[in-house]
């Protein structure tokens, strides 16, 4: 069996979505549906799809295999631009349930329907029996089923066939989908993954997507949010919210603080937050860990790339302790001077972005080899340094370990790994691909920081609890809320790190990738 580069440690969420209505044929597509598709790249690396309708309802279809950059090209545009799009759906993709093959990709569409879903059912399972029984093989995945129930279901409108669906999903399901001229799109009442509405310049027309970093590229300005449990529909009229999950009243938030942590875009705005300015003050939370023990290192690395805000975050404030602080040290003014012009954080570690897909055998020393393919160490930054690397998790250790060797190889007096998260121990039903907890290092190891570190083989590692990491995404004072419910407080999902899962979640309905 071979495996490949784009299968790394790091946790690989379900999908991007992308849902454009035009009033006005004066717009940029090719330039629109270029930002969009790179713009939500590193949600879903699997393959991606487009559907194209015009203003008659015609049809256009698109699906790839693989990255957005190995086929979306001129000619492709052109035949959207060609075809006077009136409603444009964009889905990037990683599995997480069901089949992994080009079929699999979306949109779906049939029945009049397109459709593009973000997140993971858990209950796919008991929707089966809103299915014909004629229908019920070759299901892809959980976002098939879907499709399948929203399109057969014996209401006679398509607003009718979708509030009788979506009120009986369960998990993470955030749609956007074409029907009857229309671009409709749907949160699930828990609200785990971000979905925004967002109007483009000149009353032009109307954007859906799961993030923001594109919207200033195409002219898009931001709405709201949609809530949690709400339907909408838009068409020439504008905007109408066209149900509201009535399980919101009895189901408590629960968004994913993963979205924070590393899913989303650093310049994205999740769940209304600068997701930078969260990752800067995680890091920040390192830093004073760290100081309130007397330690600092010479050198500040970031993993690439996701760990580079933590850094920025964990060197200010270092810096500033030391700067203000030196005594706390037991330094000299000299002393820390050298220590803050020479800190960083700097690029000891280097991500090699030009090994396409590497394909290697699998196996435990494969994944070591592609960890060291992926991450060289620059000698001559590292060499006899005590070196901080910061990332934002460790999930199942493989990188965490090849990176440490690599460092200990190339000279590094000692390598201290700071995390900014909370160790992962429970598995994902939400749309994470981690559905069991047999591949996290933490869950292996029962939490025990002393025996991760002793398996990754740093000679010291720090982690943030639950505590500073929500207080660092909310901005209040969590110390009186007892540690079980922080989560519920602060309106969001921790199960990865608790095992404690929304209530409403039963995740023996989940369809398997197998």
């Amino acid at each position: 069996m071979q495996t490949n580069i784009f299968d790394p440690e790091e946790p690989k969420e379900h999908c991007g979505l992308f849902g454009l209505y035009l009033k006005h044929k004066d717009f940029d597509i090719e330039s629109a549906l270029n930002f969009a598709a790179y713009g939500l790249q590193h949600r879903g690396h699997e393959g991606y799809g487009i559907s194209v309708r015009n203003e008659f309802g015609n049809p256009l279809f698109f699906k790839f295999d693989g990255l957005v950059n190995a086929s979306l090209n001129s000619d492709i545009l052109r035949q959207i631009t060609g075809f006077c799009p009136k409603i444009i759906l964009l889905q990037t993709r990683y599995s997480t349930s069901g089949v992994e093959n080009i079929n699999a990709n979306q949109p779906f569409h049939g029945y009049g329907l397109d459709l593009i879903h973000n997140g993971n059912v858990t209950n796919a399972k008991q929707l089966l029996e809103l299915i014909p029984k004629e229908l019920r093989n070759n299901l892809y995945s959980d976002s098939y089923i879907v499709f399948l129930a929203i399109s057969t279901v014996n209401y006679k409108t398509l607003e009718e066939r979708l509030r009788a669906v979506l009120a009986k999903v369960e998990g993470a399901a955030n749609l956007v989908m074409y029907g009857e001229g229309k671009l409709y799109a749907y949160r699930d009442p828990w609200g785990f993954r971000p979905l925004l509405l967002a109007k483009l310049e000149k009353s032009n027309g109307y954007v859906v997507a799961s993030e923001s970093n594109f919207f200033r590229n195409i002219g898009a300005k931001i709405i709201r949010e949609i809530a949690p449990g709400e339907g909408i529909v838009i068409n020439e009229e504008g905007v109408r919210t066209f149900f509201m999950d009535k399980r919101i009243k009895n189901i408590k938030p629960a968004k994913c603080i993963l979205e924070h942590i590393y899913f989303g875009a650093p310049d994205s705005l999740i769940f209304g937050k600068a997701n930078s300015k969260i990752r800067r003050e995680l890091g920040k939370r390192l830093a004073l860990k760290d100081i309130e023990n007397g330690f600092y290192p010479d050198l500040i690395i970031p993993v690439q790339h996701s760990g580079i805000p933590y850094a920025e975050g964990y060197a200010q404030e270092m810096i500033r302790q030391l700067l203000s602080n030196p005594q706390i040290f037991n330094l000299s003014l000299k002393e820390t001077h050298e220590i803050v012009v020479n800190i960083g954080p700097k690029s000891g570690l280097i991500q090699n972005t030009f090994t396409g897909r590497v394909f290697i055998q699998s196996g435990t020393k494969a994944r070591e080899t592609k960890a060291f393919i992926k991450h060289r160490v620059d000698p001559f930054v590292v060499g006899g340094k005590r070196v901080a690397i910061i990332d934002d998790s460790i999930v199942r250790s493989i990188t965490a370990k090849a990176i440490i060797k690599n460092l200990k190889n190339s000279g590094v007096k000692e390598v201290h790994f700071r995390v900014g998260s909370p160790p992962i121990t429970s598995p994902c039903f939400m749309g994470i691909d981690f559905p069991n907890g047999a591949s996290l290092i933490a869950h292996e190891t029962h939490g025990n920081v002393e025996k991760i570190k002793k398996e990754i083989g740093c000679d010291s590692l720090t982690y943030l609890t639950f505590q500073e990491l929500l207080e660092s995404v909310i901005g209040k004072n969590l110390a009186k809320i007892k540690k079980e419910k922080i989560f519920e407080y602060a309106g969001y999902c921790g199960a990865c790190f608790t095992g404690n899962y929304p209530k409403g979640i039963d995740q023996s309905g989940v369809w398997s990738k197998n």
